[in-house]
């Protein structure tokens, strides 16, 4: 994954891991109150990073079209699409975690608890959505020598 994909990740891990668990409607909102200026500054500079987290993905991808020697390019299609998808997701969740934040004072305890489950339980697809793009990444590098051989030497595919 791209190093802007990463830190997209590591920011959403981030969120999921310094809320509460969920279990508790109040234990959300209370969390959400007391901590919001700071949950506000982390979803704009999140946001913020989703026009670096583009670029950097167009690069990669670039390099991976030149390399790629599948038939019509097949694997570096692979990898384009799941990244596409991977990162759209990434912006529908931060904006979810966004609503959280700005609905915390706003809806009921019920609607701030459910947005936060809907993270939890969608976060999970985020590694099949960018499997695709991890094997086809690994796959080209490995075959073309693209990367240096330090992570050549740690791709498997």
């Amino acid at each position: 994954m791209p190093l802007a994909d990463a830190a997209d990740a590591a920011a959403f891990a981030l969120c999921l891991l310094i809320l509460p668990d969920g279990g508790s409607a109040a234990a959300i909102v209370a969390f959400v109150r007391d901590d919001n200026v700071l949950l506000e500054a982390v979803m704009g500079l999140t946001f913020l990073s989703f026009p670096a987290t583009i670029y950097c993905n167009a690069l990669v991808a670039s390099k991976l079209y030149a390399a790629d020697t599948s038939p019509g390019h097949r694997l570096s299609w692979t990898a384009v699409g799941s990244d596409i998808v991977t990162v759209a997701f990434l912006a529908v969740l931060f904006g979810i975690l966004a609503a959280n934040v700005l609905l915390v004072d706003k809806a009921d305890a019920g609607v701030v608890h459910a947005l936060r489950v809907v993270c939890l339980v969608s976060a999970y697809l985020i590694g099949g959505l960018s499997a695709p793009f991890l094997l086809a990444f690994a796959t080209i590098s490995k075959r073309a020598n693209l990367f240096p051989s330090w992570l050549n030497a740690q791709l498997s595919p």
